[in-house]
């Protein structure tokens, strides 16, 4: 098992390159890759820390927020996605225009009938020391996902819950808070599209999600990776310098809190999901009336900007909506995003 512990995604992705040692090159489905010839665990200190800023890699910050509100949302459609990554459908989704093996569809309707997330933090609130808190992401039984013919299953397979005492020194006294660890196991992972690029916002947000609901602050993130590989091709174009590396593992720019009012979450995720329906489809503008204000002040100014420079065409207008975005990790990350292709 190699272990690679770090405060952030940033400074993972900075020691990538160390991570590989070892790594032979193997022929798969998809191409020749690097594989690790042990499993991989990466301990993220910070995971609320989730925003790669890495200009080589170029990562789209518009489309891991987004892609991260729709599996909270429990969503499986390719449409939301493709407006956001043009072929996302025409890749992984079914001919219906599901995406077989959408995390967040199976946490809200896991085995077609159970919410996962609102079992899980009933266990949790009720017993903390609860250690049966598991969601389940792979299933043979229902999904068919072992010998089915998908265009995509999920290589993130399980999700562990751990509730635990934390202790830090402030201002020269000793803190206990209550924290939640997350552990997510992962069958097979890129590297560079899976486990430093989208899943380290996607299950840092269910992280900071359970939390909220559970009542506690979030912990450690780990992720166990059984196939880590890179894939050579894309390494080869997106393998940060030296210089890079050492700039990226230098950023601590951590994200603004999500949720103030834990029980209006899920509220505010179909409002959200709502309000982007509409907009896509151009009926009239309206305001919904969030609880928890991260979602206006953050993730809807993200999506609309996305929408000024996809639909509209406008990087003016995008750009406007980007620098009144709230949270400065997605505010910067997206402002670097839009810089990269020539918008000023």
């Amino acid at each position: 098992m190699r272990v690679v512990r770090v405060r952030n995604v940033s400074e993972a992705w900075a020691r990538l390159s160390d991570t590989l040692a070892g790594a032979q090159p193997e022929e798969t489905r998809a191409g020749r890759a690097l594989v690790v010839p042990e499993p991989v665990t990466t301990v993220y200190e910070r995971p609320t820390e989730r925003v790669l800023f890495c200009p080589a890699r170029d990562a789209n910050p518009f489309f891991h927020l987004m892609e991260a509100l729709w599996m909270l949302a429990g969503r499986q459609d390719a449409r939301f996605l493709d407006r956001y990554v043009g072929d996302f459908g025409k890749r992984f989704a079914e001919s219906d225009g599901r995406i077989h093996g959408a995390y967040g569809y199976r946490w809200r309707n896991g085995m077609g009938t159970i919410d996962q997330l609102h079992k899980v933090v009933d266990k949790l609130c009720t017993n903390p020391n609860d250690r049966q808190a598991v969601i389940q992401m792979w299933d043979q039984r229902f999904w068919n996902d072992l010998t089915g013919d998908w265009k995509d299953r999920p290589c993130n397979t399980h999700v562990y819950l751990r509730v635990r005492e934390h202790r830090e020194v402030r201002g020269g006294e000793l803190v206990v808070d209550e924290v939640l660890d997350l552990t997510v196991l992962c069958r097979s992972n890129d590297a560079v599209w899976g486990a430093y690029g989208a899943n380290a916002v996607h299950f840092s947000v269910l992280q900071e999600y359970l939390a909220a609901r559970i009542g506690v602050q979030v912990g450690v993130l780990y992720q166990v990776s059984n196939n880590f590989h890179v894939y050579e091709g894309v390494w080869q174009k997106v393998r940060p310098t030296d210089a890079q590396s050492a700039e990226a593992e230098e950023v601590t720019l951590g994200c603004t809190p999500m949720f103030v009012q834990p029980d209006r979450i899920d509220q505010d995720v179909m409002a959200l999901m709502d309000w982007h329906e509409n907009l896509w489809g151009g009926g009239a503008e309206h305001r919904p009336m969030f609880h928890n204000p991260w979602f206006a002040t953050t993730a809807q100014r993200v999506a609309r900007a996305w929408f000024s420079r996809r639909a509209l065409g406008s990087l003016d207008a995008a750009l406007a909506g980007v620098r009144v975005i709230e949270c400065p990790a997605w505010r910067t990350a997206c402002m670097e995003w839009l810089q990269r292709r020539g918008a000023e």
